[in-house]
């Protein structure tokens, strides 16, 4: 028991020590700037794709339902306002297509973004010369996980609205056994989309099992800092100190606790698949660093 325990502590020292090293804060700072810009078209573009499948106005409530219970109610205004006003049509084919394109590129900002710090987490860097190839290489990817969200955002829709239907017809106590059902499922897909995330995003091999070891541990503390945020957010008066940028604040907190909780996730799966599990071996289009 006691070298189970040495052994704990030892690997919670180096997760702790190389989340100094490799500067976990600022990388977070540089994804909450890249997400706070990508937020809005990532969204239409998910509403969009959600829509071929699911009424689009039943999820744009639903997404910005659960928005306002990660964030607050003042910041949710604040991307639904932001989302309605950005997807207004343009008139004119050439102004929707330049739309289109710019809502893209800016959704996939900041999958890229966070390619980037994943990279560095876990030791390994784009080989140079890739060019317009690798460039498109990548957007794609990000677009691919755009689309990855967008299926695991209807899995969702369907699974709150079929234990909404159901509460109805059933007794407080059956009513609460269908919430933790649904919690548990709720709890299982966000597992697999960060499981999916460290996966396939950085540029290396890296088995599901050691992609798995760090998502538990992002989704756990994801779970648990949606209701410790908003706790804290909501009993401290927090969004009266900015005034008018309050909300704005709440958004950037919130998305800033997300990205170091996500890149405390990767430093866990850098040192289980290095000690553990099958170790990091870059791709074709990685390098370790030295």
């Amino acid at each position: 028991m006691k070298k189970k325990l040495l052994i704990s502590y030892n690997f919670i020292k180096k997760v702790v020590d190389k989340f100094g090293d490799d500067n976990i804060p600022r990388l977070g700072a540089a994804l909450s700037f890249y997400t706070i810009f990508s937020i809005t078209p990532l969204l239409i573009i998910i509403i969009y794709l959600i829509s071929f499948l699911y009424d689009p106005a039943d999820a744009s409530n639903e997404i910005f339902l659960q928005v306002e219970e990660m964030v607050g109610k003042d910041a949710a205004e604040l991307i639904e306002t932001t989302v309605f006003n950005a997807s207004r049509s343009e008139s004119g084919s050439l102004a929707t297509i330049i739309s289109i394109i710019t809502l893209v590129i800016g959704a996939t900002a900041v999958f890229i973004q966070l390619q980037e710090s994943l990279n560095i987490i876990l030791r390994v860097r784009q080989k140079k010369g890739r060019g317009i190839k690798g460039i498109i290489k990548d957007r794609l990817m990000s677009f691919v996980m755009i689309l990855g969200s967008g299926v695991v955002i209807i899995i969702f829709l369907v699974i709150t609205s079929l234990v909404a239907i159901l509460t109805n017809y059933v007794g407080s106590l059956h009513a609460f056994i269908l919430e933790s059902i649904n919690f548990v499922i709720n709890f299982v897909i966000i597992f697999v989309l960060f499981s999916i995330i460290y996966k396939l995003l950085p540029d290396v091999h890296l088995s599901w099992r050691d992609a798995r070891a760090g998502a538990f541990f992002t989704t756990s503390f994801f779970v648990l800092g949606k209701f410790l945020v908003a706790f804290y957010l909501g009993n401290t008066g927090f969004a009266s100190i900015y005034g008018a940028a309050g909300s704005l604040a709440i958004l950037l907190i919130w998305i800033y606790y997300s990205s170091q909780i996500v890149f405390l996730g990767a430093e866990i799966t850098y040192f289980y698949a290095t000690r553990y599990g099958k170790k990091i071996v870059p791709d074709a289009d990685g390098e370790l660093i030295d």
